[in-house]
């Protein structure tokens, strides 16, 4: 067995283990998902528009809630990952395996994917049925797929990054109120950046900082057209420059933590 076998069979090992925990957690999870749908669906499609709400921005504001619904998730997988670091360390005995490093990286960051990507597609479908009254729902299927799939990654890698670069310490002081609650609050998740724009220019570029902003305007005009939102190319660009620094993040954690030789 050369080394390219030995590291696909090294994967296919660890993403089998990963799927068959899934698999016990998908009704759980399924139901933990059409419960926080249908309190959005509540909140924006009922108490928010008898409070004053335009109807126009209902399903953006819809698919932004979704993205705060990732932080959720994933800072459960994150902190699964800390202190398994800092207790039994079964990735890094995984990681330890010669030849298959880049695999195990791999199997570790497709659990992470595939999670979120049941607890959104959840989301979504049950949002657009629930919700399409409220706009013209256009789907551009080209980008959406491609923002969708980016927009995993990034949070993937996010929170692969946490998980290893963080210990459980700051996982339990620090990570919420020193780096989450800033993606969220200049993310554009509870208002669209166009809205922001024309409210504080100035603000606004604080927001392109941001990848998440490219996430929910990158899904925002994938569903409802590009005219009101921040320009596809723009987001898919922005997207891949992220993926790549958190990709070198994830580098730069693992030789601090789990290799500092």
């Amino acid at each position: 067995m050369n080394s390219l076998q030995h590291g696909q069979a090294v994967f296919s090992l660890l993403f089998r283990r990963d799927m068959r925990i899934l698999s016990g957690q998908i009704v759980s999870n399924s139901i933990n998902s059409l419960v926080i749908v249908f309190l959005q669906i509540v909140m924006l499609g009922y108490f928010l528009p008898a409070q004053g709400l335009d109807t126009e921005f209902i399903f953006p504001l819809f698919l932004g809630n979704m993205f705060i619904s990732f932080f959720s998730v994933g800072f459960q997988y994150s902190m699964q990952m800390t202190f398994d670091l800092s207790g039994a360390q079964l990735f890094a005995y995984h990681y330890s395996i010669v030849n298959a490093r880049l695999w195990v990286l791999l199997a570790y960051f497709l659990g992470v994917f595939i999670r979120l990507a049941i607890f959104s597609t959840i989301i979504c479908v049950v949002g657009v049925i629930f919700l399409h009254y409220t706009a013209e729902i256009t789907i551009q299927l080209p980008y959406l797929l491609v923002i969708y799939t980016l927009s995993l990654a990034f949070f993937s890698l996010l929170f692969l990054a946490t998980g290893i670069g963080f210990t459980p310490e700051d996982h339990m002081d620090n990570l919420w109120p020193r780096l989450f609650i800033f993606l969220l609050t200049f993310g554009s998740v509870t208002y669209t950046w166009k809205r922001i724009n024309s409210l504080s220019p100035l603000l606004s570029k604080l927001f392109l900082l941001n990848p998440v902003t490219y996430c929910t305007e990158g899904m925002r005009g994938a569903f409802l057209g590009t005219t009101n939102y921040i320009s596809p190319i723009a987001c898919i660009s922005v997207l891949l420059i992220a993926i790549g620094v958190l990709s070198l993040l994830v580098s730069i954690a693992l030789r601090k933590r789990i290799d500092p030789v």
